[in-house]
């Protein structure tokens, strides 16, 4: 009888522990098969929302203009080239949404609030994406190499199409300086702000030499150049970091007609 207890026992045993790996398998199979719908939708989604932004700028170079599209910004053998938005109202409304106004994940560049597309520094944000996809593609400009072989950024207005020159690469947070630098109303602002975008550069290049150059001259600089600043999140290092990649271009002689 005792031999027979025991048999009964290690049979148990072995019982429960099949059906401990059977329910351990089927825990991972479903788990596999929800992640494999969840990766599926996400990508098809973003392929959605390429395809809705994408097919706004024709093979022509004709953009179709949404109701609260603003430009079209472009870096020429690079990945981005996307609308950019603004709704003065609400200035994240286009943080998940997307060039229609519908629920996305992904959002679609937007301008910041305070700017005008003739402002001293156009602030345009946008989401880093896993695999550097949409404005995650700007992870690249942490490479100098990278950096040195892209440098020319093009930004599409309903007035223009004007191109700038990419001129820093900051690696920061939400804490900086540049996100106060919208509009400046005096010159050692302006100066005060120019400097700061050139100075913070993870880089240094001739290009940046010669505009300090000028910046640390007597001579009145104010409005002289136009910034653009593309910001958006260093995902792995802190919700609070950015990376900011800066372009500038010599205003035209129109620009106080324009104001």
């Amino acid at each position: 009888m005792k031999n027979s207890n025991v048999s009964k026992a290690g049979y148990t045993e072995k019982n429960c522990k099949g059906k401990g790996r059977r329910f351990l398998l089927l825990f991972l199979a479903v788990l596999t098969v929800t992640a494999g719908i969840f990766f599926s939708v996400c990508y098809i989604t973003e392929i959605r929302a390429e395809k809705m932004m994408s097919e706004r700028k024709k093979s022509s170079g004709e953009i179709d203009w949404a109701e609260d599209m603003i430009g079209w910004i472009q870096i020429p053998h690079t990945s981005i080239s996307y609308p950019v938005m603004q709704r003065k109202d609400d200035p994240e409304y286009y943080l998940h949404r997307d060039v229609d106004g519908g629920y996305s994940f992904y959002g679609t560049p937007f301008l910041d609030g305070r700017c005008r597309t003739d402002s001293d520094n156009l602030l345009i944000y946008g989401h880093n994406i896993n695999g550097r996809r949409f404005f995650g593609a700007l992870q690249n400009f942490r490479e100098k190499s990278y950096f040195d072989s892209h440098l020319d950024l093009i930004f599409t207005t309903r007035q223009a199409v004007e191109t700038y020159r990419i001129v820093s690469v900051i690696e920061t947070d939400v804490s900086s300086l540049a996100f106060s630098f919208a509009d400046t109303y005096n010159e050692n602002d302006y100066r005060k702000y120019g400097t700061y975008l050139i100075e913070k550069s993870k880089f240094t290049t001739n290009e940046q030499e010669k505009l300090l150059e000028e910046f640390n001259q007597e001579k009145e600089i104010w409005h002289t150049y136009q910034f653009i600043t593309l910001s958006t999140c260093r995902t792995f290092e802190g919700k609070e970091k950015r990376l900011l990649v800066v372009a500038y271009r010599e205003r035209n002689e129109d620009y106080e007609s324009e104001k």
